[in-house]
């Protein structure tokens, strides 16, 4: 295993392939091509580094141009793309999950989590967070999003969110994020989960324009204490969010503070 991708794992880092096809198998129609291709993908990934575009093709009975169709809809560049991803996505479950329930020195890896929250809890901004909660309230349309693990906790914000009678979109897909953002008005909340703050870079990566960003108010809520982006307008950082033990659990974290600080400022609003 090269260094990169054994670091990769062992921060809980996986490529966003897997991730791809496992939400094209919860969402496409089994009968579809894209579920065909994406199911064949996740099932033969330990044995697919250095196939050709043409084996995948003749394996799902389908043409090169349909693969090629599935890259860019997957959010990839091309199938050279794809075969980078093949090669570093394979699980590794000794190094992927390298927190033991014990430790050697007798913490269970619920005790790291329950460190990890109270790490966080420090380090919220909370006057961020409600600032927040009162341009959720403001605006006529927010999306939420994130990519892989990330779009967990965009959903359960959702979820949170509708409770307080506010009516959110959370899309998941990449083509249907890039539509969402290509759709979105001047003014548009935009409240997005990414732990290296390039989302959008991968996002506008193979079509769309990036500049579309300028005319709506994004707020980043990520593990990049460096990120300075001329399209994010505000940031909320989440600290050490980098191994199994705490990503996505911060991110989830902190949906559910922002979803709670939202129902505060509505019960105050609506007395």
């Amino acid at each position: 295993m090269n260094t990169k991708l054994r670091n990769d794992v062992r921060q809980g880092i996986l490529h966003k392939l897997p991730y791809i096809c496992l939400e094209l198998l919860n969402t496409e129609n089994p009968e579809s091509v894209d579920y065909i291709i994406a199911r064949y993908l996740v099932e033969h990934i330990y044995r697919l580094s250095g196939v050709s575009i043409q084996d995948i093709a003749d394996a799902c009975s389908v043409s090169k141009s349909t693969i090629s169709r599935f890259c860019r809809k997957a959010g990839l560049e091309d199938f050279q793309e794809m075969k980078d991803e093949l090669y570093n996505s394979r699980p590794y479950r000794d190094v992927m999950f390298n927190t033991p329930l014990v430790s050697e020195n007798g913490e269970s890896y619920l005790q790291l989590v329950a460190k990890q929250a109270l790490a966080l809890d420090q380090a919220l901004d909370y006057k961020k967070i409600s600032t927040l909660a009162s341009e959720i309230y403001t605006a006529n349309n927010v999306l939420l999003m994130g990519s892989m693990q990330a779009m967990n906790p965009a959903v359960n914000l959702q979820q949170d969110l509708f409770a307080s009678d506010k009516v959110t979109r959370a899309p998941g897909m990449f083509s249907l994020q890039l539509d969402a953002l290509t759709r979105a008005k001047a003014g548009d909340l935009v409240i997005c989960f990414s732990n290296s703050g390039s989302f959008f870079e991968r996002l506008f990566m193979t079509s769309g324009d990036i500049h579309k960003l300028d005319q709506l108010k994004i707020w980043m809520i990520t593990g990049n204490e460096n990120l300075h982006l001329p399209y994010i307008n505000e940031t909320i950082l989440v600290p050490d969010n980098h191994s199994y033990v705490s990503h996505p659990m911060q991110f989830n974290l902190t949906a559910r503070v922002i979803a709670i600080s939202y129902a505060e400022y509505t019960r105050r609003i609506e007395k």
